[in-house]
């Protein structure tokens, strides 16, 4: 009996090492047997990764220093063929800088406010006790004395919470009549 494989390859065992058609042989000297197969290449994985670095000037990867957003490909490719690439998409947040003016309510009549000058470019949402708060002119208004959680939250999902206390004012209040 004869085995004869498509590569050349004599024998029972074949050690392919990429993907492709192949034809398998076999006679034992009256009949002739031949099949037709299909192997596949090397399986190939490719991952999207995202890593969002807030608060921070720099990142080390890999021992590589990332100062910005930044599109990194890394491919890696095994003994047998098979490629590993994964993409990771780098984005930085910024440092908030931001000046707060806060002003105490008067007894009954919750007139506090919180004035938020944000320094830092960019776009923000702000948050009161985790409601979505829309400043009026970069006021918080209508709030009574209280303790609260000022949270500014940026585009790309990076925050800061800030915990304010909010006095009662002793002076400068018209009385209730």
């Amino acid at each position: 009996m004869t085995i004869k494989w498509s590569n050349g390859i004599s024998g029972v065992e074949n050690k392919i090492t990429s993907g492709g058609n192949y034809t398998l042989e076999i006679s034992n000297g009256c009949t002739n047997i031949s099949e037709p197969f299909d192997i596949k290449g090397p399986v190939s994985t490719n991952l999207f990764k995202k890593y969002i670095v807030c608060s921070e000037i720099n990142w080390t990867y890999w021992t590589k220093l990332f100062p910005r957003d930044a599109i990194v490909y890394r491919t890696v490719v095994n003994a047998l063929g098979c490629v590993d690439s994964t993409t990771y998409d780098l984005q930085f947040g910024q440092k908030f800088n931001y000046i707060l003016d806060i002003t105490g309510s008067c007894p009954d009549k919750n007139d506090g406010k919180i004035f938020i000058d944000m320094k830092t470019q960019g776009e923000f949402t702000y948050y009161i006790n985790e409601q979505l708060y829309a400043l009026q002119s970069g006021f918080v208004n209508g709030l009574k004395p209280d303790d609260y959680i000022l949270k500014i939250k940026d585009k790309i999902g990076c925050e800061q919470k800030i915990d304010i206390s909010l006095e009662e004012k002793k002076d400068r209040c018209i009385p209730n009549t």
